[in-house]
């Protein structure tokens, strides 16, 4: 419950560390052209789906700062690291804002004078981003405890090979 879309932002930044180390936002000012970006770093290298990972951030982060801003138009367009994986008409309909791939960034460009606007009091709709935050950083860690495990099992040659007997079961049985 921030007063401004700046301080939302501000402490976003500063505690998605905590619920997940592996993420990490940040706000660049953009001063020639009186915008600013969000920026977003997903800092696990190699693992399966971070391209899709990044993309669902960027989802969240667009429409988190549409709902602060009480504004559709607050988002002028998205950036990509990667090369776009789909069809581009799949990313307009999914993202609804300009998307820009193979860029130096993951970022969520807009105007800077979203920053000073005032927050409403209590919305449900922000309310409901941050339980879905929270429950991405739950899985977040859980995925850098799985990665990192399998990662040493992979050094230590032990991906399908202990020094007892163990008895295998699949995780959905």
């Amino acid at each position: 419950n921030a007063p401004t879309v700046a301080e939302s932002i501000r402490l976003t930044a500063l505690y998605m560390p905590f619920f997940s180390p592996n993420l990490q936002y940040g706000l660049v000012p953009d001063e020639t052209r009186g915008r600013h970006r969000i920026v977003h770093e997903l800092k696990v290298d190699n693992c399966p789906g971070r391209r899709h990972q990044i993309e669902m951030a960027m989802r969240v982060l667009t429409e988190t700062l549409s709902l602060l801003a009480q504004s559709k138009s607050a988002v002028k367009y998205v950036t990509m690291q990667h090369a776009p994986k789909m069809p581009l008409e799949l990313y307009r309909r999914y993202f609804s804002y300009p998307i820009r791939f193979e860029q130096k960034d993951n970022a969520v460009v807009f105007d800077s004078r979203v920053l000073r606007k005032p927050v409403a009091g209590r919305n449900p709709e922000i309310q409901r981003i941050a339980e879905v935050f929270l429950k991405i950083a739950v899985a977040e860690r859980f995925h850098e405890k799985r990665y990192k495990d399998l990662a040493a099992n992979i050094k230590n040659g032990k991906v399908f090979a202990r020094d007892e007997a163990v008895t295998w079961r699949c995780r959905n049985c």
